[in-house]
């Protein structure tokens, strides 16, 4: 498994054995660790709320890294819409 900073405040989560389910189930259970964390700021601490993308190569059928990105991108963007701090699958 692979993490690293996609631009701006995007990462990419890369999980080449993961099927569909785990990556999803790793997504959420990530989603949930981020929100526990509490970050010091004065007066007070802050919470910290994440949206994830999902995309499966499995169930989408494509290996090319630039569509999966992209599929990913627009399935984080859905989760932004439906007011954010969840998982969303891209679905065609």
């Amino acid at each position: 498994d692979m993490v690293g900073r996609y631009g701006g405040d995007e990462f990419l989560i890369v999980l080449p054995l993961a099927r569909r389910d785990g990556a999803l189930m790793k997504a959420e259970a990530l989603r949930e660790w981020i929100t526990q964390l509490r970050v010091p700021a004065l007066p007070r601490s802050v919470t910290i709320s994440a949206s994830f993308g999902v995309v499966s190569a499995e169930s989408s059928g494509d290996l090319d890294a630039a569509t999966l990105i992209r599929r990913a991108d627009q399935a984080l963007y859905r989760a932004k819409a439906g007011g954010g701090n969840q998982v969303a699958l891209w679905t065609p």
